[in-house]
């Protein structure tokens, strides 16, 4: 706030991962910018994690632990431990947050910050099987999407339909990639 003013700061906010710095002297480099303090975090993480936090970056509106086990793909780390276990550690590293919506009572969802989840989408665009991965995302999500659609309104239909409302987000994300995208090649 010494060098802009409220207006500037709000015109620059797209650039926030290289915005804030500190140029403190005795301030170690991981904390010059906030894009180096994510880095420095990430660095310290194992691989799989690092593969499953890009991963996390495609959700929009946060996920559930289901979701997460259907779609996270850490097939090329055999020594890695469950997807609720890396979830897990991605959260005690404050790279996910968990929290609860009054929509769904009762059902832990997953998310990540914005800066963290900019950062993990830059990850997540050097993995070469993003393509493959935007595809499992979108099937997920139809097959969730068609799960929780039949019969509305009756038999549970409130419930469903604060479900869907909770996914919104991530069904738009998959269907928007589904109709713009051609289906993986094997």
């Amino acid at each position: 706030m010494v060098v802009f003013s409220p207006a500037d700061l709000l015109a620059r906010l797209s650039q926030h991962l290289n915005l804030l710095t500190t140029v403190g002297r005795d301030s170690p480099d991981r904390q010059s910018t906030l894009r180096k303090a994510i880095d420095w975090s990430w660095n310290l993480l194992e691989p799989w994690e690092q593969s499953a936090g890009a991963q996390c970056s495609v959700f929009h509106g946060g996920f559930n632990l289901e979701a997460a086990e259907q779609i996270l793909d850490i097939s090329g780390f055999p020594q890695a431990p469950s997807i609720f276990g890396i979830v897990q550690a991605l959260r005690q590293k404050s790279l996910l947050r968990s929290f609860e919506l009054p929509e769904i009572p009762g059902q832990l969802r997953f998310g990540m910050y914005v800066t963290v989840q900019e950062f993990a989408r830059e990850k997540f665009q050097a993995i070469s099987r993003g393509n493959a991965f935007h595809h499992k995302h979108s099937a997920y999500y139809v097959k969730h999407g068609r799960s929780l659609a039949p019969n509305f309104p009756g038999g549970g239909g409130d419930k469903r339909l604060r479900q869907l409302a909770v996914d919104e987000e991530s069904l738009r994300t998959a269907h928007k990639w589904a109709v713009t995208r051609e289906p993986p090649t094997r």
